[in-house]
């Protein structure tokens, strides 16, 4: 997948990957010997609310959803969410943008229902992460938060079409890359 210059980058010093995976048409990075990923082993993160947040994973993961890299994101996401402990105000944000990244993944396989799906459970999970509000000051330098609903709430309204012109509107939102408040 080609750079997109006119996009800000918030983890330069990390590389993509050669390609961004589609079930079907690209081998699978992890499982596939032939995959981007193959191999490569991360090693476990286990975040305390004390440690704070790995912001540069995060940066990458927001670099890799703004230049199309949607399943690898979801994956950089989910490793956050699993050191975050899958619960609280952060883990629920974090969950998110796992969803949010789904979205992306059903929107590159042509699946309307599963983007406008994903990205409603986005909205509901940004809404529980607001509720939750106790480790919203970690994270209201770096999220505007509004900026990011208004984002998944505009793709999970889209009506389906016959034609599926749904999944090309989609395109056209997601091409709006996500932004975060400080680098």
């Amino acid at each position: 997948m080609p750079n997109r210059t006119d996009v800000p980058r918030y983890a330069p010093s990390e590389s993509f990957p050669p390609y961004s995976y589609v079930s079907g048409m690209h081998p699978h990075p992890v499982r596939d010997p032939q995959g981007h990923s193959y191999g490569c082993h991360t090693k476990p993160m286990h975040l305390k609310a004390e440690d704070g947040v790995d912001w540069n994973r995060f940066r990458y993961a927001i670099d890799l959803f703004n230049h199309g890299y949607y399943w690898e994101a979801h994956e950089a996401w989910e490793e956050l969410w699993h050191a975050a402990g899958r619960c609280g105000a952060w883990a629920d944000l974090l969950k998110g943008y796992i969803h949010l990244a789904a979205a992306g993944v059903k929107m590159r396989e042509g699946r309307g229902n599963g983007v406008r799906r994903h990205a409603l459970r986005t909205c509901e999970l940004i809404a529980q992460s607001r509720q939750a509000n106790a480790a919203e000051n970690v994270w209201q330098q770096m999220i505007e938060l509004n900026e990011l609903e208004q984002f998944a709430r505009s793709v999970s309204r889209m009506e389906p079409s016959p034609d599926d012109t749904t999944v090309q509107t989609v395109k056209v939102v997601f091409a709006q890359p996500l932004r975060l408040l400080s680098p």
